[in-house]
């Protein structure tokens, strides 16, 4: 039974879920919100290249650093449990969330045009590092003997090395550069790892990808109860963290996954000492977390004695053989490293970074701070039991290190709550049922899917050669995830099935997936290095237009009468600039790149222009309907950007559904929502110039759920601003109907349709023929585009960029369907009904993946805040009615016995 009260342990693994998430986003936010720019050349092996160095503006450092800080202070608070101290971290995650909106509106993209440079993944110099030494194994050579200078230079550009500088740096610049690291500097077991992927002819990412999800899928089977179904829940939050060892060409799963099997069978001391020996030796900044491992696995009464033969088994017993071979050529290239002059700046975020705002901490101070940390924490450990943050304890200490890469401190919390998950610190059960924890586990790995998507489209499409790999992969996501929730909606599947069959489901599902997303990016990662171009506060047709429309309507004019090509063509923001580069040896000039114009064309056999071996004209008058150009005259009125006005609209919907909440289950469930669909939820919101304030005034709708005359004008609002909100308001008014009550819905109805009407009827009046120019976007031919089924049909089957005539039909016809469906099996679905746009939108000609990205959220919210509440609400009514019924017959019983 469904309970609005939460269980200590619920509350305790949302809490690490919400501080996993926010260090992970810290290293997301951080290595998205600077760009790379050209530092000189560097001279190696007789050759010049180009560097790029990453800069980044102090208020987005300040802000990373906030983002950790607060990640381990809500990971205290988690260990510590108390309901009073959960208020303020959950106030403090909602203005990081907003205020990493408006910093890098303001401060990284400003008010006027600007370019930016980032670096798609690529291989790693530890990576080619790794699999060569594996290679050299194989074929029986001692990878400590051999410079891989020349594998190296073949292998990735330069800008991958680690790069060594003179004695005489600081300060650190390119001219400085005296060499690279060319050598196998690890211990063997980094190259051990790679043997198995050198033996079968795989490429190292498919390795990692394998290893990764049968070390996910190993600490998942040993969850046990309703915690086990909040495992997608943890991976949904953590994606970012979870997604670059299981598909980017980086080898940080050789030391993970032996920690998580460490962390999930410690009843097993041999083997957990065997994989926590490997995993010290794989990297040695793994070692400090092994002895906080094994003070906790003392206190917990596990043999720690066994696990200590065991690590020192995998430790020593494939580094004695090379150690003997050849001691000097081993400690040379292992102990090298501690002896060279790197630049401290590398990756972030962390402590170092605040040179960026001109703060110099001395390396050695760092040094000692962190060596400090774990010294006085591990001190701290032996007196008094720190449970899971003894686990933390190494991110903290290496958030100090003069060159903070993101593997030294970002994994640690995610392994601390896997082991509270898989019951190291003791059994761990939650009064929550199955079917909750599942239910919304399946909404956050929705939106995390759909997070990825939309991240994927500018990080891993090159512009003009889709792969029709990614079009299927990603198309079938966008289905899976709602037909998912739907079923388990209605059928509750989860309830039905055993464990063991729900392990070997998820394990398969992770496999496929995994190895599915390695293989489809894996072409371009594994082939050099690219950077992608994008220009910032550059506007579309489509946003340029509604914004001209905007200030027509201020000057209480009909917008639709006019032709805007004249002020577009003059508008210095109007055009897109987006290009990839690969590296070569010539540097690349941002100041080269101009914005190119980007009209949509619709065809026309009358037209002036040819597209796609047709006659067409261009879009150059407002086509959506009214809403969407009102929403736009508060920023013209207040004389401010209207990216900037979208992006304070946007916060001010989040800050106002929080409010709207007053349970604390149900504060920290949309935290977690929040940050698992983290690129759709805000930061796509913080970047783009996106026509998207139609999900601002839903939620505020949502928030103001109590209120049918307000919620009803909003969503009245929404439905005149694009076309994928129009095509949900008939689902929302199914759900309204069914939840809420007749006489709620009709006066939520009633509002809508009366704001709604008002804003539409006036250009109609007007002129007539404005309602052709409302519902252009539908009615007219325009070109495929985006992961629609219209254009996998139409773009590879037909070999064509022009619809196909018989599937214009297709989205009429899944509306029709879809809301047949809904009314038909409401009782059965109820808000997965809200997810229905999402094949309706499917079907249009143009489905970007923003156009329906934001449909999870929705839903989540109307089963967290209108679905389940009714259902709580109903089962506490029967317990109050089944109690006085008792009462009832035990007063007749009484009365019997006078």
């Amino acid at each position: 039974m469904q309970s609005n009260t939460i269980s200590p342990n619920l509350r305790k693994i949302l809490l690490m879920i919400i501080g996993v998430d926010l260090i992970g986003l810290s290293v997301f936010y951080y290595s998205n919100s600077g760009s790379y720019t050209f530092a000189g050349y560097i001279t190696l092996n007789s050759s010049k290249y180009p560097i790029y160095w990453y800069l980044v503006h102090g208020p987005i450092v300040l802000m990373s650093i906030f983002m950790f800080t607060l990640g381990i202070a809500t990971l205290i608070v988690g260990y510590l449990n108390q309901p009073k101290s959960t208020k303020p971290i959950i106030v403090l995650t909602v203005f990081t969330i907003v205020s990493a909106v408006l910093v890098t509106r303001v401060f990284y993209l400003g008010n006027s045009p600007s370019v930016v440079m980032l670096p798609l993944p690529a291989k790693t110099d530890e990576y080619v590092i790794q699999m060569a030494s594996a290679f050299n194994l194989v074929h029986g050579i001692n990878p400590y003997e051999v410079n891989l200078e020349k594998v190296m230079l073949s292998s990735i550009p330069p800008q991958q090395f680690t790069l060594i500088y003179s004695n005489s740096a600081p300060p650190y610049v390119p001219g400085k550069v005296i060499g690279f690291v060319d050598y196998f500097d690890y211990l063997p077991q980094a190259a051990l790892y790679y043997v198995p992927a050198i033996l079968l002819g795989i490429p190292g990412v498919i390795w990692n990808a394998l290893v990764y999800s049968s070390g996910l899928f190993l600490s998942f089977r040993k969850m046990k109860g309703s915690v086990k179904y909040l495992f997608p829940a943890v991976i949904a939050g953590s994606m970012f963290i979870f997604l670059e060892p299981a598909v980017m060409p980086v080898p940080s799963a050789g030391w993970i996954v032996p920690l998580l099997i460490a962390v999930s069978y410690p009843e097993y001391p041999i083997l957990s000492g065997i994989m926590l020996g490997w995993a010290s030796a794989y990297k040695i900044y793994v070692l400090p977390f092994a002895l906080f491992y094994l003070v906790e696995a003392k206190r917990m009464g596990y043999n720690v004695k066994k696990m200590i033969y065991g690590a020192l088994a995998s430790f020593l017993g494939p580094t004695l053989p090379f150690l003997v071979e050849d001691p000097s050529a081993m400690l040379k290239d292992v102990l090298a490293p501690l002896t060279l002059n790197l630049r401290p700046l590398d990756g972030g975020p962390g402590i170092t970074d605040l040179q960026f705002l001109g703060i110099f901490i001395p390396k050695d101070l760092q040094i000692a701070i962190l060596a400090g940390i774990l010294v006085s924490g591990l001190f701290i450990s032996l007196l008094r039991r720190l449970g899971y943050l003894s686990f933390v304890i190494p991110s903290i200490a290496f958030f100090w290190w003069y060159r903070p890469e993101p593997q030294y401190f970002m994994y640690f919390p995610f392994i601390a709550l896997i082991a509270v998950m898989t019951g190291f610190f003791g059994k761990i059960e939650l009064t929550e049922s199955r079917q909750e924890t599942w239910l919304f586990s399946s909404f956050s790995i929705g939106i995390s899917a759909f997070s990825v998507m939309y991240l994927a489209q500018y990080a891993f499409i090159i512009p003009a050669a889709v792969s029709i790999y990614l079009l299927v992969m990603m198309s079938l996501t966008v289905m899976f995830v709602p037909i998912s929730i739907m079923i388990e909606r209605a059928k509750s599947l989860i309830t039905r099935l055993s464990e063991k069959t729900v392990s070997c489901l998820t394990f398969l599902f992770m496999t496929v997936a995994m190895v599915g997303i390695a293989l489809g990016v894996s072409d371009l990662l594994l082939n050099g290095l690219w950077f992608v171009v994008m220009g910032h506060n550059y506007e579309s047709d489509a946003f340029l237009l509604s914004v001209l429309a905007a200030k027509e309507m201020v000057d209480l004019h009909n917008p639709y009468s006019f032709v805007f090509l004249h002020d577009m063509l003059e508008s210095p923001q109007f055009g897109k600039v987006f290009s990839m580069f690969r590296y070569s040896n010539s540097p690349i000039d941002l100041n080269d790149l101009k914005p190119s114009p980007v009209f949509t064309p619709y065809l026309d056999p009358s037209g002036q222009f040819i597209k796609y071996g047709a006659r067409v004209n261009y879009v150059d008058f407002y086509d959506y309907p009214p809403g969407m150009a009102l929403s736009m005259i508060p920023a013209l009125l207040l004389r401010i950007p209207v990216s900037l006005w979208e992006s304070l609209l946007y916060v001010f919907s989040i800050v106002t559904l929080f409010l709207s909440i007053r349970n604390e289950k149900n504060l920290l469930y949309v935290l977690v929502f929040i940050l698992s669909g983290v690129f759709v939820t805000f930061y796509g919101e913080a970047f783009e110039s996106d026509l998207s304030p139609w999900i601002s005034l839903i939620l505020i709708a949502i928030s103001f759920r109590k209120y049918p005359l307000i919620s009803g004008a909003l969503t009245g609002f929404a439905a005149t601003t694009m076309p994928e909100a129009t095509v949900l308001v008939p689902f929302i008014l199914i759900l309204i109907y069914n939840e809420m009550g007749k006489q709620f819905f009709l006066r939520f109805l009633i509002s809508g349709i009366l704001l709604s009407a008002l804003l539409v009827l006036p250009p109609i009046l007007i002129d007539p023929s404005s309602l052709t120019m409302m519902f252009f976007p539908i009615l007219a031919k325009l070109p495929v585009n985006g992961v629609s089924l219209t254009t996998l049909i139409s773009l590879y089957i037909f070999h064509s960029y022009w619809p196909v005539s018989f599937l214009s039909i297709f989205p009429y016809v899944a509306l029709i369907g879809s809301i047949a469906i809904s009314v038909i099996f409401y009782n059965k679905i109820r808000e997965g009904i809200l997810m229905f746009p999402v094949f309706i939108v499917l079907n249009f000609t143009r489905a970007e993946i923003e156009y329906f990205a934001f449909y999870p959220l929705v839903a989540f919210l109307a089963w967290l805040l209108i679905t389940r509440e009714k259902e709580i609400t109903r089962s506490e009514g029967l317990k109050v009615l089944h109690g006085s019924h008792f009462r009832v017959l035990e007063r007749q019983k009484e009365n019997l016995k006078k």
